[in-house]
């Protein structure tokens, strides 16, 4: 996995050979969907930051922008749709790649 590009805003603590660690915000309503997601990227030299819905994730946007967001599409609050939504819709986050998986089925499209 190629890890993306460290912008100046935001201070992370530096990986061995001093590149700074990439940040991942994980969104799940599941406490070990999240828990599975900082076990598996944490080791890999990743910075792990986790919100448990939508409006707890555009919080952790505002105060910690991240390089990667993995949601999940089917939440309490609101969908992990809306969430891309509202992240594309903004100059200082659209440029944030998103990862959207489910673990439930989705409707045809």
């Amino acid at each position: 996995m190629r890890e993306p590009e460290r912008r100046a805003e935001g201070s992370n603590a530096a990986r061995p050979g001093g590149r700074p660690k990439a940040r991942i915000l994980a969104v799940d309503n599941s406490p070990d969907a999240l828990t599975i997601l900082r076990l598996f990227l944490t080791p890999e030299g990743f910075e792990v930051i986790t919100a448990g819905g939508v409006a707890e994730a555009l919080q952790r946007v505002q105060e910690q922008l991240p390089d990667l967001i993995i949601t999940d599409y089917a939440m309490a609050d609101r969908t992990g749709l809306d969430l891309c939504r509202h992240l594309r819709s903004h100059g200082r986050t659209r440029h944030i790649p998103i990862v959207l998986h489910t673990g439930t089925d989705l409707p045809p499209t």
